[in-house]
């Protein structure tokens, strides 16, 4: 005979956009948000640059030059391998 498992509890989550309360679990295809546009919200702010990430800012035009004299800082090693 075998035994039955437990149905998982899912987690009650609030969503990051608008606070509404929803499931954290696979039955939710926008975890953690509660719906398609909260997510689509989110995705929006990212892609228009709403959000940033705190930091220092930096020139582009440093961090090319940066890059060329420095081929490790694209994370590209040039060396043979094996020396």
């Amino acid at each position: 005979m075998r035994k039955k498992k437990a149905p998982q509890k899912s987690r009650i989550w609030p969503c990051p956009k608008c606070r509404k309360s929803c499931r954290f679990d696979e039955s939710n295809p926008f975890r953690p948000f509660c719906s398609e546009r909260c997510k689509n919200f989110d995705t929006a702010n990212w892609a228009t640059e709403s959000y940033r990430i705190a930091g220092p800012a930096t020139d582009p035009q440093q961090d090319l030059e940066f890059a060329a004299k420095d081929p490790s800082a694209s994370g590209q090693d040039d060396s043979e391998p094996g020396s």
